[in-house]
């Protein structure tokens, strides 16, 4: 059995787990952005990036990060400033209720927003606060998880290079449900030259 494996099945290991896996990639990172995205791209596929020769649809991903513009991924990666964008594209019927940015969760006015609501950071994947039912929530709590999460540094986790140009926020947004449904589902299709060609299906 791998050091890795045992750090993540004893109880009370798991959080120096991950506190070891952030400082050995912040210090990857630090060193070669070009080494992490490998080593991140390696521990799925088993084998290293072909550079030189990118071929399959991530390596391509992951050679424009370090070969091209990619201003215009950082404002559409940050999930304040994408709103701009959509209203530019005159789109903004799409998007869903802001209740709220915050440079800090100290400035979140709870008594302010209503009884559903979600909070999440600006510049990560996977962080966000489901608020069902405001009467349950422990605010406290919630102020500290909000804060260590604007501390935290989305592109040490697997050198996606665009999310080092976002300025970390908070915001509050609209609580979304189906009528009827337990779970909200997310469908996202994949299009290449305008022609779908995936699609998949998320549940929350």
């Amino acid at each position: 059995m791998s050091a890795k494996t045992i750090l993540k099945q004893i109880p009370g290991l798991q959080h120096l787990y991950g506190v070891l896996i952030n400082y050995y990639n912040k210090r990857l990172y630090e060193k070669n952005p070009k080494l992490l995205a490998n080593e991140s791209y390696k521990r799925t596929y088993k084998h290293d990036i072909d550079w030189e020769n990118p071929k399959d649809l991530n390596e391509k991903i992951i050679w424009m990060q370090f070969n091209t513009d990619t201003r215009l991924w950082s404002r559409l990666a940050d999930k304040y400033l994408v709103r701009d964008y959509v209203c530019e594209k005159g789109e903004e019927k799409l998007l869903n209720k802001l209740y709220g940015r915050y440079n800090s969760a100290d400035e979140i006015d709870f008594d302010s927003l209503p009884n559903q609501f979600v909070l999440k950071p600006n510049n990560a994947s996977g962080k966000v606060i489901l608020v069902k039912d405001k009467s349950e929530l422990d605010v406290k709590k919630t102020r500290k998880i909000l804060n260590k999460w604007l501390k935290s540094t989305f592109v040490y986790n697997n050198a996606e290079l665009h999310y080092a140009r976002i300025e970390p926020c908070l915001i509050a947004e609209e609580y979304l449900e189906e009528i009827g449904k337990t779970r909200l589902i997310d469908y996202k299709f994949y299009c290449f030259n305008g022609i779908p060609e995936s699609i998949e299906v998320v549940t929350y």
